[in-house]
């Protein structure tokens, strides 16, 4: 199998999977930029204090034999969908992705998540958050507010579906705090 390259002058010979690897990672910082700037526009225009911004992006890895994992958090039955830059069911009917925990700044009462998803039909996603490191678990609805004394958080994301649908799928999420 030959591969297109390209010689510069520096020496530097880069084939065809070479450009693709670079081609992914430009496309990976426009998206986590235009995604970063998205939120800080929408939190620019609320009452809230802080945000953090999840664009669920993954660089390519230089070896692109490699799997790529997404490193934020825990994959139970989701995987990394690197063709849509997001986080979905890998094979089984139901599964969860787990935030790390999120240290806030100062004492929070008020919080709202909002969310970049897609749910086809027989498909569902649900949306916890903790505020005692996993312990117990609230069940949340996205772009609600929701009046809690915080200081540290974890969002959990759960998806089902049925075994002929397509999987839901989770974009980016932001949670903002007052």
């Amino acid at each position: 199998m030959a591969f297109y390259r390209t010689k510069f002058k520096d020496g530097i010979i880069y084939h065809d999977y070479h450009w693709n690897t670079m081609q992914y990672n430009i496309d990976a910082e426009i998206e986590k930029k235009t995604t970063i700037n998205f939120y800080d526009i929408r939190l620019g225009n609320s009452n809230y204090k802080y945000s953090y911004v999840d664009p669920i992006v993954v660089e390519y890895v230089n070896n692109v034999t490699k799997q790529i994992i997404y490193p934020k958090g825990v994959l139970n039955n989701t995987t990394y969908n690197s063709d849509y830059m997001c986080i979905e069911l890998s094979l089984a009917n139901n599964g969860f992705y787990q935030s790390d925990l999120i240290k806030l700044p100062e004492k929070a009462n008020e919080f709202v998540l909002l969310a970049n998803d897609n749910i086809p039909e027989g498909t569902s996603i649900t949306y916890q958050i903790s505020i005692d490191e996993g312990e117990t678990w609230v069940d949340i609805q996205k772009n609600q507010k929701n009046k809690m004394d915080i200081t540290s958080l974890m969002l959990k994301v759960n998806f089902t579906k049925t075994s002929e649908s397509t999987p839901p799928r989770l974009f980016d999420y932001c949670l903002m705090w007052v």
